[in-house]
């Protein structure tokens, strides 16, 4: 596997640490807007990981 896909996956699982008590604080005050911006900021971030992973899985194929 390349370095490039490991740091992706690195990433994607540095994030959802991240993004984890984030919504558990979430699920407890759904009001909370600023929490749900850095829970999407989160969750955008992650797409982008997922998406350069497909992108480089098409890329061997």
């Amino acid at each position: 596997m390349p370095f490039e896909m490991d740091s992706l996956k690195s990433r994607i699982e540095e994030l959802n640490g991240k993004r984890k008590p984030l919504s558990e604080q979430f699920s407890k005050n759904p009001g909370n807007t600023h929490l749900a911006l850095e829970l999407k900021l989160i969750d955008d971030q992650i797409a982008e990981c997922n998406v350069q992973i497909q992108l480089d899985r098409r890329k061997r194929k």
